[in-house]
């Protein structure tokens, strides 16, 4: 995908591609929290957002880019650093929500390429993708262990991230480890996203996604990026990050249950 339109344009992705070279792949400040299961009740521990109804919810502001994630669909995969990384760990398997709801902080620069809101600015159309395992320590597209991984991959690839499938990334200090693609989420259509097979988007390019997942326990990576695949802006975009537990329709029936039998004992003490 080519993102350099002008040769101003180049040399401002040189300076960008030294930057990146020195950024690693981080959770910090950026963790969806630590979940078990008792009861059916789920609790969670340890999160950097705000706890409401089972649900964590993170208000972020500095997506990298408007294109990260769907220039990552392609074969010559992505830059790891064009988003933003979360985490969390489930104790015990379950079914978990995770939505995006993105803003434009970015203000002026894409008018009128998104859906506009005059009080957002241009729109971020935001995607994410879930894998399993956390990246190991200073991991980054650049290390020579992460050169290696794509070399072997894609010839001339923009990095090593894979927001459609698996992927593998290492440190300086020679390690390396395997992000193992579970599902991922997008905003709109093929017109934002790009063309690439196996993309399930949300069909409305509205600056917000959400999606639903079953999920085994263990620790999760979460990559949280822009969909506009021919997008070539690297400014700062905000993002609202929302993962929760879904109950269980048995859960739903005891609730249910519970509620019916209030309104019957309500009911006959209306009647004594």
């Amino acid at each position: 995908m080519k993102k350099i339109l002008s040769l101003l344009a180049a040399s401002l992705a040189a300076v960008t591609a030294v930057q990146d070279a020195s950024a690693h792949i981080g959770y910090g400040g950026r963790n969806l929290g630590t979940w078990s299961e008792s009861g059916g009740i789920w609790s969670v521990t340890g999160n950097n957002g705000t706890l409401t109804n089972s649900s964590v919810g993170i208000t972020l502001t500095n997506i990298a880019s408007d294109f990260g994630w769907a220039d990552a669909t392609d074969s010559d995969y992505g830059d790891s650093h064009k988003g933003r990384w979360f985490s969390f760990t489930l104790n015990n398997p379950g079914t978990f929500s995770l939505s995006i709801a993105g803003g434009g902080t970015n203000l002026g620069t894409q008018a009128g390429v998104y859906p506009f809101d005059s009080n957002l600015g241009a729109q971020f159309l935001p995607a994410y993708t879930i894998y399993r395992g956390l990246a190991v320590g200073s991991a980054h597209d650049g290390s020579d262990v992460s050169i290696a991984w794509r070399a072997g991959r894609s010839s001339g690839s923009e990095g090593a991230l894979n927001t459609l499938g698996s992927f593998s990334i290492g440190n300086d200090a020679g390690d390396i480890g395997e992000l193992v693609y579970v599902g991922h989420a997008v905003d709109g259509t093929s017109a934002n996203y790009g063309s690439a097979s196996g993309i399930q988007g949300d069909g409305n390019a509205d600056g917000s996604v959400a999606g639903t997942f079953a999920l085994s326990a263990g620790s999760y990576s979460v990559f949280v990026g822009g969909a506009n695949y021919n997008g070539v802006d690297t400014g700062n975009y905000g993002a609202s990050v929302t993962f929760g537990a879904v109950p269980e329709p048995s859960t739903y029936a005891l609730v249910g249950f519970i509620v019916a039998l209030f309104a019957l004992v309500n009911l006959r003490r209306k009647k004594i």
